[in-house]
């Protein structure tokens, strides 16, 4: 019975030490599903309101710098637009915070072409108005996993409010517009739209440390008329915004899936916000109807292809593919329910490429698959190394717990035999000695029957009974 109770304790405790480490392990070696948020990189985003902080805030600020924000005669579509000083930024590190100041004398206008009025602006309808200087934390980037196998990820919010296309020309009664005064490109070609160079030069230096760039990978780009490009950063597809794989409704009709909320910093940049509902417009890569629009997600979440080009009210999600999700500087993971859920018809397949090859601009690189799925072998190959490193490690402490409870046991023997022990150090009696015939002494009497009994006698003569 005792050994048995021995062996139950040696079981239990094995499978406690193991399920700590399984948990530990399970902790370390984290699943990603879509719809899932990860926190990478940095930007001004949240307003502040604390009036301390903003007095503090003022008097540390240095020099300004220009946005070198484009507005026009009024004409949108006359190519006469350029770059002004009117919006200027300040970064300033405080208490061990980053912060960035905004200010503009005039208002950004909707659209490049326009005046810089307040009636041809969002800023003031977002509560933004000149002559001000409004402060932003520099807070971490929330990231939408939108494939967790090729460790892509979209921003949660609308970060800023960038025009597709600063430029724009459009000759008289023509629909044709292009997005350079010598008219060699189209105004909504993404290959050579500012809406590129922006992500991959102002918002890809400002967001990313310098480690936290070697984490990114560079992705390939197809488009049908231009080759390939590879960029950093970059946004979604008309396609990619109805792939199901991704989370999102496999239609262009209005789903809670494409939905999105600017940041304050994106209000105060002259984002449009639906009065109603509080989400905003969203910009996607592919080509419009024409030359003058691109498509777009809706603030209800349906898809379309006629939003300006070189309209600046459009919200901007930045799209990466990371190394590892793990690499990430992962704060925080949480699941998005209206996010999770796919299409069971879809035929994704990870090894080619599901974007839609009409589109104007697609990921398709053989290469780049091939990277990934070596990097996919040597991920796995790694965590066999683990699991096999934990089996080691698990087997020796079930060693190590069944030899400590043997020289227990051992132990306990020995005090059982000890001289102090109270079990073995009792009085035992020793086996008696066979009584000693008694002699009867002379001139006896019998005790049963009362007559005199003989010297040496071994019976009664009288009632022959034994008087020994």
């Amino acid at each position: 019975m005792k050994k048995a109770k021995s062996a139950v304790s040696v079981i239990i405790v094995t499978l406690l030490v193991f399920g700590a480490f399984s948990m530990c392990f399970s902790a370390s070696a984290a699943s990603y599903n879509t719809g899932d948020i990860i926190e990478f990189g940095t930007y001004p985003q949240t307003k502040v309101t604390d009036y301390s902080l903003i007095s503090a805030l003022n008097n540390q600020a240095g020099s300004w710098v220009s946005y070198l924000y484009y507005s026009g005669s009024g004409n949108e579509t006359d190519g006469d637009m350029r770059p002004n000083d009117y919006m200027r930024f300040c970064d300033v590190t405080y208490n061990g915070k980053k912060y960035r100041g905004v200010t503009f004398d005039q208002y950004r206008p909707k659209r490049t072409g326009f005046l810089p009025l307040i009636d041809n602006s969002n800023q003031d309808e977002n509560g933004y108005y000149t002559d001000n200087i409004y402060w932003f934390e520099f807070e971490p980037i929330k990231w939408r996993i939108l494939d967790p196998s090729g460790n892509l990820v979209m921003s949660e919010m609308l970060l800023n409010s960038i025009a597709f296309n600063n430029y724009v020309y459009c000759a008289e009664g023509s629909e044709t517009a292009y997005g350079d005064s010598a008219r060699t490109f189209y105004c909504n070609n993404y290959v050579k739209s500012s809406l590129r160079t922006w992500l991959n030069n102002n918002f890809y230096d400002l967001a990313f440390t310098g480690s936290e760039k070697s984490n990114i990978l560079t992705t390939t780009l197809y488009d049908g008329s231009d080759g390939t490009i590879s960029d950093n950063v970059f946004i979604l597809s008309y396609s990619d915004s109805m792939n199901s794989h991704y989370g999102f409704s496999s239609g262009s009709d209005a789903a809670r899936s494409r939905m999105a909320k600017g940041t304050d910093y994106a209000k105060c940049q002259g984002l449009y916000v639906d009065e109603g509902s509080g989400y905003s417009y969203w910009r996607l890569r592919t080509q419009g109807r024409n030359s003058l629009f691109t498509c777009d997600v809706k603030y209800d979440g349906s898809v379309h292809d006629d939003y300006r080009a070189f309209a600046t009210a459009c919200g901007v999600r930045p799209v990466l593919r990371l190394t590892s999700l793990d690499a990430a500087a992962v704060n925080s993971v949480q699941s998005n329910d209206y996010y999770g859920s796919y299409d069971s018809s879809s035929s994704y397949n990870n090894n080619s490429s599901s974007y839609d090859s009409s589109s104007s601009v697609d990921i398709s690189s053989e290469s780049d698959n091939a990277a990934a799925a070596d990097e996919t072998s040597q991920e796995s190959g790694s965590d066999w190394w683990i699991i096999l490193i934990a089996a080691v490690v698990v087997l020796a402490v079930i060693a190590v717990i069944v030899i400590l409870m043997l020289k227990m046991k051992k132990s306990g023997s020995r005090k059982s035999n000890a001289p102090g022990n109270f079990r073995n150090n009792r009085s035992i009696p020793a086996a008696a000695a066979p009584a000693k015939k008694r002699k009867l002494p002379e001139n006896q009497f019998c005790i049963y029957c009362g007559k005199p009994l003989e010297p040496g006698s071994k019976f009664c003569t009288g009632c022959g009974r034994s008087v020994e």
